[in-house]
């Protein structure tokens, strides 16, 4: 099914307005007819075709996957049907705008410092196709070459867009492997190789930690046993990681070890979720433990994102100013040694 007018903050906030229609008591085809009142044509033909299936028999998460809902998302949805569906609805829909506002945040930090370094590549331009062998012709003209201190700011300046382009293609290749290398390779491996990186590391095992915690805290909720809950991770097909990690963690409790043991063992997930298991069996509410503990680590992520995204635009001022600093000394310096030998 295409969902191309259906875009991601739209689907953020049907999940959203459906999961509160819920809890206010409404069904679920209710909640839907409700919904598609006041919203365009195209939103009422899908959500037309979303009932439709369900009265077919369809589960509302299969039904979102044909339309191309993201797969945590679609998995979440998977998970909290066992629970509470309203409750999913809403964390998956603000989960979902989230990260959204993310990439909107992201394009608009660097929407200026890409129109600066665009404006200093023409000035840098500008700079050695006129400027510059002009000042050339004119100490050439009086017998003497350009200063030793500008003939070295030049080459650094002449030579920073060779040095980008050759980084930009060392990237380029780099992330090439890297997608070739996984290809055939597990989920979990997928993952542990993103372990290797700084930044990338601290938010990969949050991600991790988080979704299992609020999808396995949804099934204890709903009664569930841990060996069944495992059970159900298992038998989803939304999410190939967890999946691969339901099998060995089922293989390695049905050998007699403890499910917070085994987490400990697991270099993909925070240290932390091992104490909470532990903790919350011994006092009997694991199931409001995790949940809690899910709500601290999105917090985290959204702390860990703002951060990051708050960095990325002074470095890219910092580079264009050092640029723009180099230009500066690379016209002055041979008008000021010119002035000095007249």
């Amino acid at each position: 099914m295409k969902t191309k007018k259906w875009k991601k903050k739209a689907m953020g906030d049907f999940l959203i307005r459906i999961g509160h229609f819920m809890q206010r008591g409404y069904s679920l085809s209710n909640s839907l007819e409700l919904y598609a009142i006041n919203e365009r044509k195209e939103i009422q033909e899908y959500v037309a075709l979303i009932l439709k299936q369900l009265k077919n028999g369809d589960k509302l998460h299969d039904i979102l996957d044909r339309f191309e809902f993201p797969n945590d998302i679609v998995a979440s949805l998977y998970f909290f049907e066992h629970y509470d569906l309203s409750e999913g609805l809403i964390h998956s829909g603000q989960l979902l705008k989230k990260r959204e506002m993310f990439k909107d945040r992201l394009q608009k930090i660097l929407q200026y410092p890409i129109f600066l370094i665009w404006l200093t590549s023409f000035m840098v331009y500008m700079l050695f196709r006129y400027l510059l062998p002009q000042f050339s012709k004119l100490y050439n003209s009086v017998g003497s070459g350009l200063p030793k201190a500008s003939q070295i700011i030049i080459t650094v300046v002449k030579s920073f867009p060779y040095v980008m382009l050759a980084g930009a293609f060392i990237l380029l290749v780099s992330i090439s492997f890297y997608f070739i290398n996984l290809r055939n390779k597990s989920p979990r491996k997928k993952l542990m190789t993103l372990l290797h990186l700084p930044f990338v590391r601290t938010l990969t095992k949050l991600l991790v930690t988080q979704r299992f915690s609020l999808n396995l805290s949804s099934l204890l909720h709903a009664g569930v046993s841990i060996n069944e809950a495992i059970h159900i991770f298992e038998r989803q097909t939304y999410s190939p990681f967890f999946q691969q990690e339901a099998i060995e963690i089922k293989f390695r409790l049905l050998s007699g070890e403890s499910l917070e043991d085994i987490l400990l063992d697991r270099s993909l997930y925070q240290s932390e979720l091992s104490a909470i298991i532990k903790h919350g069996q011994i006092n009997g509410h694991l199931a409001d433990e995790l949940t809690i503990y899910a709500e601290i680590l999105f917090n985290k992520i959204e702390e860990f994102i703002i951060k990051t995204l708050n960095v990325i635009q002074p470095v890219i001022f910092t580079i264009v100013g050092l640029i723009v600093l180099l230009m500066f000394l690379a016209v002055m310096l041979p008008m000021l040694q010119f002035i000095q030998t007249l």
